[in-house]
């Protein structure tokens, strides 16, 4: 489920539990506090947000870009070209 998805429905459980709380005795609605807040960490935790969803289809995507091959292959000349004119440079 998305993460706004998740919000909505914890929204709406939240009230639920809240005008239930009312009908039963202190222990079954702290019960139930619990059991709510322990569901809703799980949800909130098993859920990756946005950020992370795009780090890692990033990080599945081992494909270079056009633009680092491109800086790459500059930085490779011109190592290249250090090595080859050393005396010359100094």
């Amino acid at each position: 489920m998305k993460q706004d998805q998740i919000l909505f429905l914890l929204k709406y459980a939240k009230k639920g539990v809240l005008s239930s709380m009312k009908n039963m005795d202190p222990i079954e609605s702290e019960e139930l506090k619990h059991k709510y807040i322990k569901i809703k960490n799980d949800l909130l935790d098993s859920t990756p947000s946005n950020k992370s969803d795009i780090n890692a289809s990033k990080k599945n995507n081992d494909k270079a870009s056009v633009v680092k091959k491109w800086f790459s292959g500059i930085g490779d000349r011109q190592k290249k070209y250090k090595e080859t004119h050393k005396d010359s440079l100094i």
